[in-house]
Formats: structure tokens, C-alpha cells, sequence
């Protein structure tokens, strides 16, 4: 008697839970390199103002990954968040078509654009720390750092 060769996964299971991964997704991100953006200080009113390059934007899960830790220095004590940042690597691309992906690298940034549960997120500036994934079709998992003390400035 053979031993049964199929799969262990349906082949509808790629398809089947793409929704509930979706239904979480309650932000909207954007991801784009520092260093390829252009960036002005203005010291009169104490603002920057930025021409960002952005490589990703769509919607995303954020969660905290980690406990905030004290990122202890003698010139700037402060407390560091670690946080998820799911992306639907089916969702909205500058790079391409839909599904492709950036090369997404540590010391990337993501900028929360829109998130109706929480408006502090707006604020914070997340830096890519990894970006390696699983093999999950639907997903990618970036892994971000949140300096507390640091506050974005938004303009209207």
C-alpha cells in the first residue's frame, strides 16, 4: 500500500483565509527610504518639509511585538517600541504591478497615513529593523522600531 503523496494544505487554503488576514488590516502605511528623499529644514517655523520617494503604500497591520525597552545614552535617553507591520503583498504597489514588492530594507521607513483606532500611530516614525518574511502568499511581516520620544510632525 503506498503511503498518500498529496499535500498536506488544500490547495484552496491560499485563497480561503486571504479575508481574515484582510480584516485586520486597519491602517494605511507608507514605506519609502530616507536617503532617497528629499528633505528641507525650515528653522523659522521649526518644521521639515519632505518630497518622500515612497516604495509601498496600502493597508497594513500594526502590532507591538515587544515591551519597550530603555535605549539608554548619555546624550539622549530614550524608550524603544518594537512593532509588526503586516502589508498585503496583494494590495496597492508603486513598484509595479499588483503583488509585486519592493526590495524592502532595514532603516526603511513607515509612516501610518490613516488609522481610525488609534491617531497616535500617525505619529511615530517606524524604522525597518527586518524584512524578511515567512512564506505566507498573502502577507509580509516587517519588523519595526519606535523611538518614543520622537514625534513626527504632520502638515496640513
Amino acid at each position: 500500500m503506498a503511503l498518500n503523496s498529496r499535500s498536506v494544505l488544500h490547495p484552496k487554503w491560499l485563497t480561503h483565509n486571504v479575508p481574515v488576514g484582510d480584516s485586520f488590516q486597519l491602517a494605511t502605511i507608507e514605506i519609502f527610504d530616507p536617503k532617497g528623499s528629499d528633505s528641507t529644514y525650515d528653522a523659522v517655523n521649526n518644521t521639515w518639509s519632505s518630497a518622500r520617494t515612497v516604495l509601498w503604500t496600502g493597508k497594513a497591520r500594526i502590532q507591538v511585538s515587544r515591551n519597550a525597552t530603555n535605549a539608554t545614552s548619555t546624550i539622549n535617553p530614550s524608550t524603544v517600541q518594537m512593532f509588526e507591520v503586516h502589508i498585503d503583498l496583494r494590495g496597492n504597489t508603486l513598484e509595479g504591478a499588483v503583488g509585486t514588492m519592493p526590495d524592502i530594507r532595514p532603516n526603511h521607513q513607515v509612516f501610518v497615513t490613516a488609522s481610525p483606532y488609534d491617531e497616535a500611530l500617525k505619529y511615530y516614525i517606524f524604522t525597518v529593523t527586518g524584512a524578511l518574511s515567512s512564506s505566507n502568499p498573502w502577507s509580509k511581516m516587517l519588523q519595526c522600531e519606535v523611538d518614543q520620544e520622537v514625534k513626527r510632525v504632520i502638515s496640513s
